[in-house]
């Protein structure tokens, strides 16, 4: 955890953030910096193919939504990620 955080600012709430598999995408590190402000998060993703993934993220081992909420507990907050397309409304409900 960074010095000069102050957890307790989002302690108690829960955030949800849609697009939270990609290494390098604005989902992983929005959802991290939620979890550094103490926040608990959502994570939906839509479980891409590992053989669909960029060299970087086969590189480390990268597994979508799982290695975001890993990022996310090792902040001290839970996070529940989910594979679900949030553009099908099926899916959503």
């Amino acid at each position: 955890m960074q010095e000069g955080i102050n957890r307790a600012e989002l302690h108690g709430k829960v955030g949800i953030v849609t697009g939270a598999g990609r290494l390098r995408g604005i989902g992983r590190g929005t959802a991290v910096a939620l979890a550094r402000l103490g926040a608990d998060v959502v994570l939906t993703g839509t479980g891409r193919p590992v053989d669909t993934f960029p060299l970087d993220e086969k590189a480390c081992s990268w597994r979508d939504i799982e290695s975001t909420a890993e990022q996310v507990r090792s902040e001290g907050s839970q996070a529940l990620p989910l594979i679900v397309d949030v553009s099908n409304h099926a899916q959503v409900q």
